[in-house]
């Protein structure tokens, strides 16, 4: 874990996820870093850095504006029932639509996604062809959003993407905004 300290507050980051998290903060197209080489003392870690990362109170409210500079018309927003109920779906889906964008929601997250939830998300975007895909939620919505991406771009499943260098080029545009 690493330690991330805002204006606001200390967070911990778990690279396994991803994410940094800020309240309601949004992160562009983040990726893990990844192993390089070992050493005695440790290992060496490359660090490959979103292209933008937005947080703080409020952030969410820049959504619609950071959506319109990335093109994006159409977004399938990835989230769960219980965020839903909460209103946090709501407070990600407006900011859209007043920048004119169609948001399709889909509330199939789940803790730890099944291949059957997997499956079904990627069914639902590959029905509707989004012009980017939104993760909204914890790591596992995210992962959702990211896999959902990237098979939504370069075809497959899932399972063809597991590993260092599967991925053959750029993704749909992917904003994450983590909850947690």
């Amino acid at each position: 874990f690493f330690k991330q300290k805002t204006a606001y507050e200390i967070k911990e980051c778990d690279w396994s996820s991803d994410v940094c998290s800020s309240d309601l903060g949004m992160i562009l197209r983040s990726t893990a870093p990844t192993r390089t080489e070992s050493h005695a003392m440790g290992a060496t870690w490359t660090f490959h850095c979103a292209g933008q990362i937005v947080f703080g109170p409020g952030a969410i409210g820049q959504l619609g504006e950071v959506a319109t500079r990335l093109g994006i018309r159409s977004a399938h927003l990835i989230s769960d029932k219980i965020l839903d109920k909460a209103g946090i779906v709501e407070k990600a889906r407006l900011p859209l639509r007043q920048a004119g964008i169609e948001v399709l929601v889909d509330l199939g997250g789940e803790p730890e996604p099944t291949w059957a939830a997997a499956m079904a998300c990627l069914g639902k975007a590959r029905e509707r062809k989004p012009d980017a895909i939104i993760g909204l939620g914890g790591g596992s919505n995210m992962d959702l959003a990211k896999l959902t991406a990237k098979c939504l771009t370069h075809g497959g499943e899932p399972g063809d993407y597991t590993g260092d260098d599967r991925l053959p080029g750029p993704i749909l545009p992917l904003i994450c905004i983590p909850t947690t």
